[in-house]
């Protein structure tokens, strides 16, 4: 048998929310130093400097090496305007973008309520999601989110009725035909 690979893994957790629920989660699995917060704004607008900072922070400048960063961003989050900051920041020769780059973008679908959030006339505000800064429909912030992606995750397959599942599928791939596509059951991939 052989010997398995130990992998280390830096993530950065942003969140709108004044309590970060999703940092309190992660910090269970990942090691404190391997671990940072940026709270109470987007990483793609307020944060931006903050998530250059986390980098380097994480890196160590350099000095501890990591496999991978994680950056986990919010359900309001556009994560093509992270990629744009991160090529401008690269354009600029920021000490940051020496030390990681951004490969994927992964995102997590919900099957059980993906298809009844896409036909919602709700806001991100309406549902207390945002401080009121970005008022965007949920089916914009949906789209924006599974067109950008390189992976899709459908989530909880364990969980949705197998139509939910079905409408899921059909929407993130008429939104984007080229991400690898994979359902998520129990937290595993099928």
């Amino acid at each position: 048998m052989g010997q398995v690979k130990r992998i280390k893994i830096g993530v950065i957790v942003n969140d709108v929310a004044s309590v970060n629920i999703d940092q309190k989660l992660i910090s269970n699995l990942v090691e404190g130093e391997n671990t940072m917060e940026l709270q109470n704004g987007c990483v793609c607008c307020s944060l931006a400097d903050e998530l250059f900072t986390s980098v380097e922070q994480l890196t160590a400048r350099g000095s501890r090496p990591l496999d991978a960063i994680v950056i986990e961003l919010s359900g309001v989050a556009d994560p093509r305007s992270i990629k744009d900051i991160w090529s401008n920041a690269l354009q600029m020769d920021h000490p940051a973008t020496k030390l990681a780059q951004i490969q994927n973008i992964v995102t997590l679908v919900d099957s059980a309520t993906f298809g009844t959030d896409w036909m919602s006339w709700d806001t991100s505000f309406d549902r207390n999601w945002t401080d009121g800064a970005s008022e965007k429909n949920i089916p914009e912030l949906l789209a924006e989110q599974v067109e950008a992606a390189d992976v899709l995750l459908i989530n909880k397959v364990d969980l949705a009725a197998g139509e939910q599942v079905k409408t899921a599928t059909g929407i993130i791939r008429n939104l984007n035909e080229k991400a690898e596509v994979f359902e998520v059951e129990h937290g595993n991939l099928r």
